[in-house]
């Protein structure tokens, strides 16, 4: 069996120093990235049984609970974790085992598990969302800045200094910009990535990722007005301008595209709404 200070250090050194919250003895916490009140939060914990990740205990009921926002039965729980091939028990609810020191194998763990939350964490928000319908146009309600436009380079450097939550951990230079590996994972292991490039001399976040399938979703409007995106039907991509205010407030709009790729990652359990259970 590893040891879990050994551990700790090999997750530091991928995602940050900062990555992990001590929250009691042999137990961490990290936030997953979607955001509308607050984080939902992963455990890191070693107890009899070894060393694994699980949701904190604080999260799970918030996501379970009936009477804040959305209801999430355990079914659809137990379905995402069926997707992404999560274990479940009595004594540690669902989790994953962690037993290596292997990169490869934490990234895999810890982001298949956070991606599971998120998806979770997400349906909650996007099914509670009420979309004004009295606005004729989604452009009147999505936020709009008039920031002047800020330089790829500047976007990079922001997106690094405000990394402590360790949402991103790589990227790869291309010959429009920069596509940013993030600590989300998908059901087979691979890394989520969004690309920062030029749109029509702007700078934007974008996502490709199954476009024609979200772009049918019929909560569309609520998906784009919590993630602060617009949909290019030319282009087919999910993107966000961003300017000096946004690089100023990135954790947010990092928020906004980590959250459009797990929907977009996940879009077959977000047409399954009952509004008949929608709190208006």
């Amino acid at each position: 069996m590893i040891e879990f200070k050994d551990l700790l250090e090999k997750i530091r050194s991928i995602y940050g120093k900062d990555f992990l919250y001590g929250e009691w003895i042999n137990e961490y916490t990290f936030c997953t990235p979607i955001y509308l009140d607050h984080y939902s939060l992963v455990t890191l914990k070693k107890d009899n049984e070894g060393i694994c990740v699980t949701i904190h205990y604080d999260s799970m009921g918030e996501i379970l609970d009936n009477n804040w926002m959305y209801p999430v039965s355990e079914k659809f729980i137990e379905s995402v974790a069926k997707k992404y091939r999560i274990d479940h028990s009595d004594s540690r609810y669902y989790y994953l085992s962690i037993d290596s020191l292997d990169e490869n194998e934490i990234k895999d763990k810890i982001g298949r598990f956070t991606t599971f939350i998120s998806v979770c964490a997400s349906y909650k928000d996007v099914g509670a969302f009420i979309y004004d319908e009295s606005l004729n146009n989604e452009e009147d309600y999505i936020l709009k800045y008039s920031g002047k436009d800020i330089e790829i380079e500047k976007v990079r450097e922001s997106i690094y200094k405000e990394n402590y939550r360790g949402w991103i951990i790589g990227e790869t230079k291309t010959n429009d910009g920069y596509i940013f590996e993030t600590l989300l994972r998908d059901e087979n292991g691979e890394p989520l990535t969004f690309e920062v490039k030029k749109i029509k001399n702007k700078t934007c976040a974008c996502v490709y990722t199954n476009y024609r399938e979200v772009k049918k979703l019929r909560k569309l409007k609520a998906i784009m007005c919590l993630y602060l995106g617009k949909y290019d039907d030319e282009l087919e991509l999910f993107g966000e301008q961003l300017d000096e205010y946004v690089t100023n407030n990135i954790n947010l709009y990092l928020s906004g595209i980590l959250g459009h790729l797990v929907v977009a990652n996940n879009y077959e359990f977000f047409d399954t709404f009952d509004d008949n259970l929608i709190v208006r």
